[in-house]
């Protein structure tokens, strides 16, 4: 039997890693018991992961990581707890072993004529993955493949460094990388493997309700992981649809989320609910409302536990690590601050304009071979007459942003989630886009056009036709 209060300080409570992650690489739909190990083995590699070394974990760490606890009663009737073991740990180890031999990222190059891959790209997040039965112990690898390419501008200087996978996960200094963070113990303890995903998906957006909006068809396949189609089944996987069952699944993980208290009684996620947006007959965007929420990785968990109900869900660890993620503030004695209103707010509405085309951009190609652009009737950022973003965004125009520099914005994130147009991804997110002098994004869309100029229609319907905007917001002066 093991001591609850000597092994919980092994490990962080608080679960940290870089945006990209969950964008990337994403496990199949595996056990709720398997995703408490990975996503607690997440968490710990943040501090074990160094210099390509194998990181070791024993099977009792394992279990540990996700909670995996029997509670009986001794003969003094008291509650007693032991880990798993035997028959009952081999098995959660079999389906811990499913999740991480699993958890790729998928990228597609060639399709079928049905619409299902014929080539692609498959990463997985660790490049060994060791189970020692005899010794009970666990060793994995990171891949040391590169998952981001470095990006050069046309002079041939650096603009972005390459990413690799250990980026995703370590970092010298976490206020300059866009990650999220959650309660690795809530996530636990959270009964529905619907309720666990939905929480982390919030935790993205806890201090911005309004960035959970995304289509529903994405949130079904990336979040809940409820659907399947044909055409994103990769080698012996299997499509599937579950979807019929969405809305017993988010009622169940709303009351789950919603029962989540610290000890004193203080609800962590107030006011959860979700909002179905319909273009037509059909739903079309899914969004999630709340009241921004950090009590689950507070300072303040060092002297509280949390509860669900009245039973404890965290004991109270001696020591909590958490690094909040910095929001950009303006200088009271700031010029831009002196300046007309309606100034700032023309120049960030002509940035905010130019963000919802790019998103608003997708293709459909016609059975020519040829590409047409088709409009989407809804906007990534829906917030343009806040008046603090709009100077925060004017500060930021004058010489031109980085986009990582502007989306360190903690109101801004929603635009790098939702930027899930595969077309623009690929094509147009070059890494600086605001400034008057950037030859970089200009070299960008003219490779677009030269590569692709005989599949896109023309026409003298300017309207409807695609078109590609050489000059941008920063030349409407």
């Amino acid at each position: 039997m093991i001591s609850n209060e000597n092994s919980e300080r092994l490990f962080k409570n608080t679960i940290k890693y870089s945006r990209k992650l969950p964008e990337m690489f994403s496990t199949d739909d595996v056990s709720a018991i398997a995703e408490n190990m990975t996503y607690g083995i997440l968490g710990e590699l943040r501090d074990r992961y160094n210099d390509n070394k194998p990181v070791v974990f024993s099977y009792n760490e394992l279990a540990e990581l996700g909670d995996l606890w029997i509670y009986r009663k001794d003969k003094n009737n008291e509650i007693k707890k032991e880990l798993y073991n035997g028959n009952r740990l081999q098995n959660a180890i079999y389906e811990l072993n499913d999740a991480l031999i699993n958890f790729s990222y998928y990228k597609v190059l060639e399709l079928k004529d049905d619409g299902s891959p014929k080539s692609w790209v498959s990463t997985n997040i660790f490049n060994k993955i060791y189970f020692n039965g005899s010794e009970k112990k666990l060793t994995l690898t990171l891949n040391e493949s590169e998952v981001v390419p470095e990006q050069k501008d046309v002079n041939g200087n650096v603009i972005q460094k390459a990413l690799y996978v250990k980026d995703l996960l370590n970092s010298d200094d976490w206020s300059k990388v866009k990650h999220l963070q959650y309660n690795r113990k809530i996530n636990n303890r959270l009964t529905s493997k619907y309720s666990k995903r939905l929480y982390r998906f919030l935790s993205e957006y806890r201090s911005f309700p309004v960035g959970t909006k995304m289509k529903i068809e994405i949130f079904d396949k990336k979040i809940l992981k409820i659907y399947r189609p044909k055409s994103e089944t990769y080698g012996k996987q299997k499509p599937f649809d579950n979807r019929k069952n969405r809305a017993a699944f988010l009622k169940k993980a709303i009351k789950e989320i919603s029962e989540l208290k610290t000890e004193d009684g203080g609800q962590i996620v107030k006011n959860l609910d979700v909002i179905y947006h319909r273009v037509g007959n059909k739903n079309h965007s899914i969004e999630f409302t709340f009241t921004p929420f950090k009590l689950d990785i507070s300072s303040d968990l060092n002297k509280r536990r949390i509860s669900k109900d009245n039973h404890h869900l965290i004991p109270a660890p001696e020591q909590i690590h958490t690094h909040s993620f910095p929001t950009p503030t303006l200088e009271h004695n700031d010029e831009e601050n002196t300046k007309e209103l309606s100034e700032i707010d023309i120049d960030a509405q002509n940035v905010i304009d130019y963000i919802n085309y790019f998103w608003s951009i997708t293709f459909n190609k016609s059975l020519q071979g040829y590409l047409n652009h088709i409009s989407l009737r809804e906007s990534v950022i829906q917030f343009p007459h806040d008046k603090e973003i709009l100077k925060l965004i004017k500060k930021r125009l004058k010489n031109g942003v980085p986009v990582e520099t502007l989306m360190a914005v903690t109101e801004m994130k929603a635009i790098d989630w939702l930027y899930l147009n595969t077309t623009m991804m690929e094509f147009f997110k070059p890494s600086v886009i605001f400034g008057k002098n950037f030859p970089e994004y200009q070299a960008f869309i003219q490779a677009f056009l030269n590569k692709n100029e005989k599949y896109l229609v023309n026409d003298l319907n300017k309207d409807k036709d695609f078109y590609i905007p050489i000059n941008g917001p920063w030349d409407t002066k």
